[in-house]
């Protein structure tokens, strides 16, 4: 087996990262056709998505950390193998138990092959090759999303929403046996114990914040199961500080917490990952509520957001190394407020006007550097050893802040309109500028030589 990466590491496993990625999003276009199908009522499609977040934003920690234990690449496969056993299930589903209980596994396998890949990144990369492999992992964090509704678009266009889960199985086992050949073995020297009860205090706490927002989102209303989510997140996460206080492996180290940059990228992280997913869900309702797009259009549209995004985070590590990372993110936030504030002017009109589709480029625009920006400040310094820990935690940040930021936006528009939303959109990237610009005492992040 090979001890370096090869030419085909980083497209394997960037692609293993684009697959979970796009699961997030991409079964939402197909919600129509599936509650049809299998009978699901308007109340309970929605798990269709919530059931594999759920899973995916609440193990990502403890699947992280299990790849520092195991090793990242046998952490990887067995995810992989999880994922795609269960997207031919979900495919296969004859009724809405079924699939909903064949998405919780995939966000199962999804949790535990997502969280190695930045772990490798950091393990196999140094310095400018580090960089440009982190650039092309935030190239597809940040464009997986809507990438996922264009390719829903076009999967339902042509075919029906049973092969956006079979579609995978393909693909998910040639990647199976590209990480074989590809992807070296990698493991800590020292022997690492995973934290079971720390792990199990991580998924009650993530998992009982998802369900508590994702509730908030469907029902408008404060009730008796987001209030029991709410309190069990609570109770967990004060059971997990004692944990990590106490415990001689903690499942998060506390030394992720220790430099002030690296809980300000978290936090920004979140809040940006809130805001462009509120983007997204906003966008697709206009699209195909208000304008009567068909899936297909819907993806097309998506294109306008998704081209500049896409471009802004292939130039990210060159423009880190002209103007720094701090600067870098702070530009590229103030340009996605601009256009989110465009945007919700456009969105008054419902109509495809030249002001949406400047507002959407520049929103796209500026949205393409954050997560680099997020991975170099949080990864830079990193010891080895927890990098897997890391790279949960960081992929947490975003599903967290995607699940908080979206019940957040969904209850401002129900009060304030779509306008209203974009425009807490706005009010989100401008407290991420705050938490990005936090510096630490002793040294400031730079960019890779």
């Amino acid at each position: 087996m090979p001890t370096h990466p090869s030419k085909l590491t980083l497209p394997v496993v960037l692609t293993t990262t684009l697959l979970t990625t796009i699961n997030t999003a991409i079964v939402n276009v197909a919600l129509t056709g599936i509650r049809a199908d299998l009978g699901f009522t308007a109340a309970t499609v929605s798990w269709v998505v919530n059931g594999y977040l759920l899973t995916y934003g609440g193990l990502l920690i403890v699947g992280g950390r299990l790849g520092d234990v195991i090793g990242r690449r046998r952490a990887m496969l067995s995810g992989l193998a999880v994922f795609t056993i269960a997207s031919a299930f979900a495919g296969f589903a004859w009724n809405p138990s079924g699939l909903i209980a064949a998405r919780v596994i995939q966000g199962v396998g999804g949790a535990l092959a997502a969280p190695a890949v930045l772990a490798i990144i950091t393990h196999l990369y140094d310095g400018r090759a580090r960089a440009k492999a982190l650039s092309w992992f935030s190239v597809v964090l940040g464009v997986g999303l809507s990438l996922g509704m264009i390719a829903g678009g076009a999967v339902l266009q042509w075919l029906s929403w049973r092969w956006i889960f079979w579609l995978n199985v393909p693909v998910g086992a040639a990647l199976f046996a590209l990480i074989l050949g590809a992807v070296p073995p990698m493991r800590a020297h020292q022997r690492h114990r995973l934290d079971l009860l720390g792990a199990t205090l991580t998924t009650v706490s993530t998992v009982g914040l998802v369900l508590a927002f994702v509730q908030i989102a469907g029902a408008h209303t404060f009730d008796v199961t987001i209030g029991v989510s709410l309190a069990v997140a609570i109770v967990g996460l004060a059971g997990l500080v004692l944990r990590l206080r106490r415990a001689a492996e903690p499942l998060i180290p506390p030394a992720l917490f220790t430099r002030p940059s690296a809980v300000g990228a978290y936090v920004a992280n979140a809040l940006q990952a809130g805001a462009m997913t509120g983007v997204v869900f906003f966008l697709s309702q206009l699209f195909s509520g208000s304008l009567g797009l068909a899936p297909l259009g819907v993806g097309a549209l998506f294109l306008v957001f998704t081209a500049p995004q896409l471009a802004s985070a292939l130039s990210a590590s060159r423009l880190v190394r002209a103007f720094g990372v701090r600067r870098l993110v702070t530009a590229g936030l103030s340009f996605s407020i601009v256009g989110l504030v465009l945007l919700a002017e456009a969105a008054r009109t419902a109509e495809i006007s030249a002001l949406l589709i400047v507002a959407m480029a520049l929103t796209g625009l500026g949205a393409g550097v954050v997560y680099l920006g997020v991975n170099l400040t949080v990864m830079s310094t990193v010891e080895p050893h927890f990098a897997g820990a890391a790279s949960g935690l960081v992929q947490t940040s975003v599903q967290l802040g995607a699940s908080v930021g979206i019940a957040v936006l969904v209850l401002v528009q129900s009060f304030s309109g779509t306008a209203g939303a974009l425009l807490a959109a706005a009010i989100f990237l401008v407290i991420a500028i705050g938490a990005i610009s936090v510096r630490d005492r002793t040294a400031a992040v730079t960019a890779p030589a």
